[in-house]
């Protein structure tokens, strides 16, 4: 799916049922409150925080295009907790989206880099895992209150475990129109969503010798509904194969 797809999907009015969302990107009042910017780090680029439902405080950087007049589209990017943080989008999607005039959220979930709260990832219970969940729906909470944002046109990306995140984000929040994922490792319920629910266009993308990626993703693939989906083969795992695969990113 070309970049230019992106554009024109995202950036164009809504021509089918409002179920049926326009695919919007690349191969992506607050819960309770809003925190204040953190020191910015750009002319569009800004260290952002905000918590959770549950209280939860959550760091971002986020990413907004050049001269923005009007509300634009937005992406959430998650990256895999407890491997890498929101730094690796720095060099991938993130200025290239707001190059194309679409906002990017890279966030840190909590238990990993600036959302680690005081404890790691990976000592967390399955109970805590699940919470999870309120770190990408704080997520779209904050971008859905920046006035320069399009609160009904937002996508997310999601990496590894967190694919399973954005599925079930999709599945419930009308304001997620499109979503990527990238070597998702997917639960069964996120299976299920995939053949019963997730409705909006889904971006596949998985190493083509990463067999156990790919046969996630093709068969996710093939659930879904949606004729503006596609799967897309690359080298390597996760967040890495940007910088594997030539043309990745554009696509």
């Amino acid at each position: 799916i070309e970049t230019y797809m992106l554009e024109t999907k995202l950036n164009s009015s809504v021509t089918r049922p409002a179920q049926r969302a326009l695919l919007t990107f690349l191969v992506m009042a607050i819960a309770f409150v809003i925190a204040p910017l953190h020191a910015a780090v750009g002319d569009n680029v800004a260290a952002v925080s905000f918590q959770a439902s549950d209280g939860w405080k959550i760091t971002g950087t986020l990413y907004l295009p050049d001269n923005v007049a009007a509300p634009v589209p937005a992406v959430v990017l998650l990256t895999e907790p407890g491997w890498v943080d929101r730094s690796i989008y720095d060099n991938y999607l993130s200025r290239k989206l707001a190059k194309n005039g679409m906002a990017a959220l890279s966030i840190d979930m909590r238990g990993t880099g600036g959302s680690a709260g005081g404890k790691e990832f990976e000592a967390f219970s399955p109970e805590e895992l699940a919470k999870l969940q309120l770190d990408v729906s704080g997520a779209i909470k904050y971008l859905s209150a920046q006035k320069s944002i399009d609160p009904h046109r937002i996508g997310i990306v999601g990496s590894g475990i967190t694919a399973n995140y954005a599925i079930a984000e999709a599945a419930d929040d009308a304001a997620v129109q499109a979503i990527v994922l990238i070597s998702g490792d997917l639960s069964s319920h996120s299976m299920e969503l995939v053949r019963t629910r997730l409705e909006i266009p889904a971006f596949y993308i998985a190493g083509k010798k990463d067999r156990k990626s790919l046969e996630q993703m093709a068969a996710a693939y093939a659930a879904s509904g949606n004729e503006d989906s596609d799967l897309v083969l690359a080298v390597g795992h996760g967040t890495v194969m940007f910088s594997h695969t030539a043309g990745l990113e554009e696509q």
